[in-house]
């Protein structure tokens, strides 16, 4: 987030505290999970829209995507720990927009 957009947004919030201070007490905040990341099967087709997505978007690092392109592109083996890796991978896409 730029320094702009911070301002902006404490504008924001300033602006609704000013208009109705009680409208964050009115807010009910859904416990955050991510349901995408414990049960999407990692194949070797996902990985490779991943690796051709974030291409694009360069959400990941060189290093992260790289990382992906290996078990993608049959470089490595997947086994539980790697996939673990994966799927937080996965869950950072997901969050920047990606749909696999």
């Amino acid at each position: 987030m730029s320094e702009n957009q911070r301002k902006d947004a404490i504008k924001i919030i300033e602006n609704i505290l000013a208009s109705s201070p009680n409208f964050f007490d009115e807010v009910s905040v859904a416990p955050i999970t991510n349901v995408n990341q414990s049960n999407q099967k990692i194949s070797s087709e996902l990985l490779t829209k991943m690796v051709v997505w974030d291409t694009k978007a360069k959400v990941l690092s060189t290093k992260e995507l790289q990382y992906i392109a290996d078990f993608a592109y049959g470089l490595k083996t997947l086994n539980n720990f790697h996939e673990n890796n994966i799927k937080r991978h996965l869950s950072r896409l997901q969050d920047a927009g990606f749909v696999g």
